[in-house]
């Protein structure tokens, strides 16, 4: 069964080399949605990659974004990780995909921060933040909400160990400027 990764985007270029470079899981194709309002060099760094990719107009939706990524995916099967995510085991993919338990998979995911500045990095435990990231690509299953996206029309969900790191409040923190997306979550929540 194939495996691909779909992502959608807004100026991370100062991670996606980083994201790409140490990419472990073999994805059997990688797509990349580029909302159309970066203004960095993230299109030049996923040329340099070999990555697939293509523009596309925010439309004040983030469903609509993934999903517009999601309906050009080939593979039987999509994972949808951010360039500030890594997978604590690349090669849990392929084992939940072969074991057949459900269309759908979830992962645990810490968030990385560090609440006192001192450079020290903790990560939650929350055993609540269960990400839906894997599912079988059957042209059913996509993405609702404005703004808290979440996976609708599937039937078997299974909950995995496997964890996501997201280490996006630490990239806050050294990266003032990806703080645009607390402007896109502030300018979605008039629309509901």
């Amino acid at each position: 069964m194939s495996v691909g990764l779909a992502m959608f985007i807004l100026n991370e270029g100062k991670i996606l080399n980083h994201f790409l470079s140490n990419l472990k899981t073999p994805f059997d194709q990688i797509l990349v949605g580029i909302d159309d309002r970066t203004k960095d060099n993230s299109a030049v760094i996923l040329s340099q990659h070999n990555i697939p990719f293509f523009h596309q107009e925010f439309q004040n939706d983030f469903s609509h974004a993934f999903n517009s990524v999601i309906e050009k995916m080939k593979t039987d099967w999509v994972m949808i990780l951010a360039p500030d995510e890594t997978l604590e085991d690349p090669n849990c993919i392929h084992q939940h995909v072969e074991s057949g338990l459900a269309e759908v998979y979830s992962f645990y995911r810490y968030n990385w921060f560090d609440m006192e500045k001192t450079n020290k990095y903790v990560h939650s435990q929350d055993p609540h933040d269960q990400q839906m990231r894997l599912f079988r690509n059957n042209g059913k299953i996509r993405f609702i909400g404005y703004v808290h996206e979440q996976l609708a029309n599937w039937q078997t969900r299974h909950l995995t160990t496997s964890v996501i790191h997201h280490f996006g409040l630490y990239y806050e923190r050294i990266e003032p400027e990806r703080l645009k997306r607390k402007q896109d979550y502030q300018e979605l929540m008039k629309r509901l």
